[in-house]
């Protein structure tokens, strides 16, 4: 171009085709350049929001004038419709808030990529014939390109730019904005991929959650309700609620997040066996199933609700089971030890007096024969002390303990409450067998000086802690001793607690369920020496 013509085209505002070129291509280089810093690790929001600037930034191929029009960046969901990612433009009522969702019936360069997948044109007098075109219609629009994004070779959704100025948008748009639309595919994809980690990542952590509650035997309800605030995290929907099915056909929501909300709503049963326990409901304001990776996690997380209560069930059948074993075994202990007394014993003790009385043995022969007769009897005694021992049930556990302080070799020393009322009669069974197991492990293995014997109503527990400054090393698992009293102690709800490191003494601590009611008397403990 000679210089004459070009002075002519500057007088008339139009730079020479070069010059536009390079600066069509250099704000493109510079914009590009903006964008993909922001594709590496940016929020998508925030490269779908400059991406949006961008776009709407046209250069006249022409004059190599910059001037503004309105752009959007949209994603076709899989119900058909188009939700508005982006937006940008001179205008404020352009187009709608971001967020909205739009049909794509009628004609518009939107649903036209939507059907081709190709770029697409309208120019002119916009024909009305659906809700796009409506629109564009209201703001005068006399343009309008759009061009697909596609993410890992499927149709995402679209970049598009619209101008009500009567210039048509230059010919280049469609290059240009594809242009963008490939730099925001790779962006959009790498983005999804960090998600899926980072999901993946957060749904491990919360099963991890929920198992470890399960594992450490926490109650149904708590880890039901758990369960809720996880899933509503993980999935953000707005009503998660677990309901547990009762006898007569009602239902009992154990576990809930949210609010109920209209939107669908996604039952999931859960089943104890073959048995229907109850369901669990995740609803969601968004249309549409639920995608098949959010059933897999509402699955695992019934999967442990199963666990928990299935184990529960079996916790507490095995604790009746083994409450029953002991209260069989000391009722026949009773009935044995009543057998004997009113049965052999007396029989015995009739005996013994009718030797005495006889002419038939004499002297020495007959204080031998009633002197054995009364060694069967102290055996017979002992005997049923050991099967249910009879101060227990004729004065109590106070007078049954101290009955035991008084016959323990290591001084012993005791601390009692004030009153037992509302202590269930195995609860009191258990305290003494705990306290007599305790002593006499202390004697024959503790080698200790001394003992410190402790009974306490702690609502809603019986507490018997021994305590001893022996040798240590007792081992709960080993010995058949501290065995059969986690038997009758675990039996009634209860549990057993043992610290024995060697060389440092034993520490025993028992609690039972006293099914005691509080009284708030706080009466105060009486002690008593072993000696006593």
């Amino acid at each position: 171009m000679n210089s004459s013509l070009w002075r002519t085209r500057l007088r008339a505002g139009r730079r020479p085709a070069w010059d536009t070129e390079r600066l069509i291509l250099e704000t493109e280089r510079k914009a590009l350049l903006r964008l993909g810093a922001l594709a590496g690790s940016a929020p998508i929001q925030e490269l779908f929001d400059a991406m949006a600037e961008e776009l709407g930034r046209i250069v006249d191929i022409e004059t190599g004038a910059t001037f503004q029009d309105m752009a959007g960046v949209s994603r076709f969901d899989p119900d058909g419709l188009m939700t508005l990612v982006a937006k940008w433009g001179r205008r404020p009522d352009w187009p709608s808030p971001l967020g909205s969702r739009w049909s794509l019936d009628g004609d518009s360069a939107n649903a036209r990529v939507f059907r081709t997948g190709r770029p697409a044109r309208l120019e002119g007098n916009i024909p009305v014939t659906g809700s796009i075109s409506r629109r564009l219609d209201s703001i005068n629009a006399m343009s309008s390109v759009a061009v697909p994004i596609f993410v890992d070779n499927r149709l995402w959704g679209s970049a598009t730019v619209v101008s009500d100025r009567p210039r048509r948008l230059p010919a280049n748009t469609e290059s240009r904005l594809s242009g963008f639309a490939a730099l925001a595919s790779t962006a959009i994809s790498s983005a999804q991929r960090r998600e899926e980690v980072q999901r993946l990542s957060d749904e491990h952590a919360a099963m991890r959650r929920v198992a470890t509650m399960v594992a450490r035997q926490a109650p149904p309800d708590r880890i039901c309700q758990t369960v809720t605030e996880e899933l509503a995290a993980l999935l953000g929907v707005e009503d998660v609620r677990i309901f547990r099915y009762d006898p007569g056909g009602a239902a009992t929501v154990v576990g809930s997040w949210g609010k109920p909300a209209g939107g669908s709503t996604h039952e999931s049963p859960i089943l104890i066996g073959e048995r229907l326990w109850g369901v669990l409901t995740v609803t969601s304001s968004q249309p549409g199933p639920v995608p098949d990776r959010v059933q897999q996690t509402i699955s695992d997380c019934i999967d442990l609700i199963a666990t928990a209560v299935h184990n529960t069930d079996a916790e507490e059948k095995l604790r009746a089971s083994r409450k029953r074993i002991v209260t069989a075994t000391d009722h026949a202990r009773r009935r044995f030890e009543r057998d004997l007394h009113d049965g052999a014993q007396q029989r015995l003790v009739a005996l013994a007096l009718e030797l005495r009385d006889t002419d038939v043995l004499q002297g020495q022969a007959l204080a031998e024969t009633a002197g054995e007769v009364d060694s069967i009897l102290t055996d017979l005694r002992g005997l049923t002390r050991g099967l249910h021992p009879a101060v227990l049930s004729q004065s109590g556990l106070s007078a049954a303990v101290r009955s035991l302080v008084r016959h323990c070799p290591v001084p012993v020393t005791l601390t009692l409450p004030g009153s037992w009322a509302g202590v269930d009669d195995l609860v009191e069974i258990a305290c003494y067998y705990v306290v007599a197991e305790a002593l006499t492990n202390v004697a024959k293995h503790a080698r200790a000086s001394v003992v410190e014997l402790e009974l306490a109503v702690e609502d809603p527990d019986v507490r018997v802690t021994v305590s001893d400054d022996g040798v240590g090393g007792a081992d709960a698992v080993a010995g058949t001793g501290l065995l059969g009293i986690a038997d009758r102690v675990e039996a009634l709800g209860g549990s057993l607690a043992v610290v024995s490191p060697r060389g440092e003494g034993t520490r025993l601590v028992a609690r039972v369920p006293s099914a005691r009611r509080s009284t708030g008397s706080g009466v105060r403990p009486d002690r008593a020496r072993g000696s006593e």
